[in-house]
């Protein structure tokens, strides 16, 4: 692909040429896999992630190469990290797809690579995968579904990633599965072309989240395009030192003033807060470029989109995470995404979300309009939620007690 090739038609292209279902979530991931990882919080870590992403139809975006946290996640899903038998939910059975966002100049194993070039991108498939126990950090991961692999000079492939994650954040694509053109997709810069492409179109919210884990060069970078672009980041604590120096700076900043939605503005005190713990020894890993510390200060100063992971904490309905997803939305669009994912969980957090008050102009959510809507939506949609108790939508409101019993 190209730089230039604008990011809806490139989901075009995923969803009616190459006919992968959108997700429920979106989940990347940023951070360099450490291999002295303490082995307990290493185990609980591969369980969390493989059970969480297994409970929904989820995508896994990394950058696609055969190295650090990409080869992890791979291997964890798709090799001999898996969990044990027993730590795996057998009732979670969702789909999980990997892209992996590269430049094609990073790619050194072309002669390894089969397929057909076209005018404007070309499609490539291994004839027999490669496998290494060892970092490659020039070979493609065989683990993934999907590669992108892009022709870039300005936008790193860290940005080109960030607006894909935007442009799913609520996006407008054709239903279902097509025979379409895909030079025609690529080439066709607008929108929709012409009613019967509208009448053949989907809007769809997809939340995402950024995992730290560990953190490398690009990490600082990466959180902060989702900050700014008001998505969800979870930095898991104790898995390398970066995470572990965001975590610290985080907790200190939130003891002097609770971040919320509306507010943004760095005051002095977190300011001084900041620069006196960036001079701290253990804090030099955050420092390693020049444009380091202008990073950390716009990240915290968006903290609000950040949540702290802590693995020895227990989480089986991965609560945390599903406020963390829910961070950016009001209460309407949560609903919405509760349903999409068709999961109670999802629902029981949308009714006690952990959200600036403000976000919903300070209105509780749990309603009983909100509940016979939701009722009705439940009986249209004729979703595996809750069991249809009535079918006739008039006469819904003596059935709220019943609606609030299944989601308590």
């Amino acid at each position: 692909l190209h730089e230039s090739n604008p990011m809806h038609k490139i989901i075009e292209l995923i969803t009616s040429a190459w006919e992968i279902a959108l997700p429920s979530i979106v989940v990347a991931f940023s951070g360099g896999f450490r291999s002295d990882m303490d082995p307990d919080i290493r185990k609980k870590l591969v369980t969390y992630l493989f059970n969480f992403c297994k409970s929904v139809r989820v995508w896994i975006v990394t950058d696609g190469m055969h190295t650090g946290v990409s080869r992890f996640i791979g291997r964890v899903f798709r090799m001999d990290l898996e969990p044990p038998a027993e730590d795996i939910n057998i009732e979670f059975q969702g789909d999980v797809v990997f892209f992996g966002f590269s430049k094609w100049d990073d790619l050194k194993d072309r002669e390894l690579l089969h397929g057909i070039s076209h005018s404007e991108y070309s499609s490539y498939y291994y004839e027999k995968l490669p496998t290494s126990d060892d970092d490659m950090p020039s070979m493609l991961n065989p683990f993934q579904d999907v590669h992108l692999l892009f022709q870039t000079t300005e936008p790193t492939t860290i940005e080109l990633r960030n607006q894909l994650l935007k442009k799913l954040k609520s996006c407008n694509v054709v239903k279902g599965r097509t025979s379409i053109d895909v030079d025609r997709i690529l080439l066709n810069d607008t929108e929709s072309t012409g009613s019967r492409s509208i009448n053949n179109r989907q809007n769809r919210i997809i939340p995402n989240l950024t995992f730290v884990i560990g953190g490398d060069e690009t990490t600082l970078q990466q959180v902060c395009l989702a900050v700014e672009s008001e998505m969800s980041v979870v930095i898991i604590q104790n898995t390398g030192p970066i995470a572990r120096s965001l975590t610290e700076i985080y907790k200190e900043l939130e003891k002097r003033r609770k971040s919320c939605y509306y507010n943004h503005d760095f005051s002095d005190d977190e300011r001084s807060c900041l620069k006196s713990m960036l001079e701290k020894d253990e804090h030099g890993c955050l420092l390693q470029a020049s444009d380091s510390r202008n990073y950390v200060e716009r990240i915290m100063s968006k903290r609000y989109f950040i949540t702290i992971l802590d693995l020895d904490v227990r989480d089986t309905e991965y609560v945390r995470i599903i406020q963390a997803l829910y961070k950016p939305f009001n209460g309407a669009q949560c609903m919405l995404i509760a349903l999409q994912t068709n999961q109670l969980l999802f629902l029981k957090v949308v009714l006690n979300r952990e959200v600036d008050p403000t976000f919903d102009n300070c209105r509780s959510f749990v309603t009983v309009e909100m509940l016979k809507d939701l009722h009705t939506d439940n009986i249209r949609k004729n979703t595996r939620i809750f069991k249809p108790i009535c079918s006739v939508e008039n006469n819904v409101l003596p059935l709220v007690g019943d609606i609030v019993y299944h989601l308590l």
